[in-house]
């Protein structure tokens, strides 16, 4: 499984994992993100869901890098950097939210939710590939490798334009189902 792994991270080391558009547009927000997933500000790192299709198992995102982010004062000082365990955070923040699209079978949320219980398990693997620096739209990819009714294993991309920043797999836990 680890060279199956491997050899997926490696081929998209260089191009997207979809193309984001061809997948139903939707606009959530911080509220309804919170409804998803059990992260909170300030450690919840995506801005909002752009595209699901939970047929697919597909979901993109953003992240913008504003130059005020507390992270960028001290990585690094003159020459800040978004760090690299936060960039891999918000690629699993929006595989996680992806779960629940894929579980529901829909592409949009119920009105009333409570966000599952998760453990992360593997970080599977990760290839940082270029730095992200302030004041970037980061568009966050996650796609659906498997999911057998308690782990959930996904890959995920953090770009920026069309260049790929970050590719990584893991895998969690979801004690809920």
């Amino acid at each position: 499984m680890a060279d199956d792994i491997d050899a997926l991270l490696r081929s998209y080391r260089k191009k997207p994992l979809f193309e984001k558009d061809a997948l139903a547009a939707v606009s959530l927000d911080h509220p309804e993100i919170q409804l998803l997933i059990p992260h909170r500000p300030p450690y919840l790192l995506i801005d909002c869901i752009t595209h699901v299709s939970y047929q697919e198992g597909l979901i993109a995102g953003n992240k913008t890098v504003r130059n005020d982010d507390p992270y960028l004062s001290g990585h690094f000082p003159g020459n800040p950097l978004y760090p690299g365990m936060l960039i891999l955070e918000s690629i699993g923040q929006l595989a996680l939210s992806l779960y629940y699209f894929v579980l529901q079978k829909r592409n949009s949320i119920a009105p009333v939710l409570a966000p599952p219980t998760i453990v992360l398990t593997k970080l599977l693997g990760a290839y940082f590939l270029n730095p992200v620096r302030p004041t970037v739209r980061v568009t966050l990819l996650a796609k659906n490798i498997d999911y057998d009714g308690l782990f959930a294993r996904a890959i995920g991309q953090a770009l920026v334009g069309t260049m790929v920043c970050a590719v990584m797999a893991g895998e969690v836990y979801i004690t809920d189902n």
